[in-house]
């Protein structure tokens, strides 16, 4: 009997759990340039406050309710910046005995995306290489689109250079939860008389295609209109390609030929026709010296 009443005469221990701490929004997570609020409540202390990583006090605001402190810090337009830091909740139990909560948060972004391209300048037998590197959390996926067809979804592509129609603009496309970013580059493909005369025979014409949207066609310095191409010049046009048909026979036709986006911006490199006067013997078994360049 005596022993029990000692047991209730001794003062009761100071055990205590470590502060709960709660986020708004919940998850400890919030896109870039919103706010989140982390709060630390803990029913057996004397002080509750935040820390950062240094271990520096961090200004919170303090409520009490049902014997709870509550300490909440408020991140105002969160930073990239913040993304994986590291806050501390200290909760004063005695003078001589703390409980500490630690919490991670996540700031999502999508930033950019950034292509490495090792030459933009390619020749037939060659092969293009490509990456794509974004600044992006969660983790962006990647999509290649070249004249509106899907590549894959690696980070690096490569392509070999089979045929001209390699050549054009290439877009990397980031995508997570907060959106998606476009990069893009722009491959031109170069044949020589050797090469070209190995995808044509003598009466082929040659067919150049130049790949995007709004795109326009120059010979010299004179715009090609649709609607009134010289006699013999033809286009084949798609909503992601424009192709322009020349007859390699005709001498009238050898020319610098160029592709403008939006009547403006050269997307590709100059086309060029070589017909040397000394070879145009006639139309029929004659040897045709053409130079491409895209």
């Amino acid at each position: 009997m005596l022993f029990v009443i000692i047991l209730l005469l001794l003062p009761l221990g100071t055990h205590s759990v470590p502060p709960i701490v709660t986020s708004d929004p919940m998850g400890l997570s919030v896109s870039e340039g919103g706010h989140i609020t982390l709060n630390c409540s803990h029913n057996q202390s004397d002080s509750v406050f935040w820390t950062d990583s240094s271990g520096a006090n961090l200004p919170s605001q303090l409520y009490s309710s049902a014997n709870q402190l509550t300490a909440s810090y408020v991140i105002q337009s969160a930073d990239r910046s913040l993304n994986g830091s590291t806050f501390q909740c200290v909760a004063n139990v005695t003078a001589s005995t703390q409980e500490f909560s630690d919490v991670t948060i996540q700031i999502f972004f999508i930033a950019n995306s950034t292509i490495s391209l090792r030459q933009s300048e390619v020749r037939l037998g060659e092969t293009v290489f490509l990456s794509c590197e974004t600044d992006a959390w969660p983790p962006a996926s990647i999509q290649w689109e070249h004249s509106g067809a899907s590549l894959g979804s690696a980070n690096q592509l490569s392509v070999p250079v089979t045929s001209l129609s390699v050549a054009g603009v290439y877009a990397c496309i980031a995508t997570n939860s907060e959106g998606n970013v476009t990069s893009s580059v722009v491959v031109s493909v170069t044949a020589d008389q050797s090469d070209f005369l190995l995808y044509r025979n003598q009466s082929s014409p040659v067919s150049m295609e130049c790949n995007g949207t709004d795109l326009s066609w120059r010979m010299f310095d004179t715009f090609l209109s649709p609607s009134a191409l010289p006699s013999g010049l033809s286009l084949d046009v798609t909503p992601f390609t424009s192709t322009l048909i020349v007859p390699v026979l005709d001498t009238s036709l050898a020319a610098n030929y160029s592709c403008y986006l939006n009547s403006s911006q050269v997307l590709n490199s100059n086309f060029q026709i070589i017909i040397p006067s000394e070879l145009l013997c006639n139309l029929i078994g004659c040897c045709l010296s053409v130079v491409l360049r895209y």
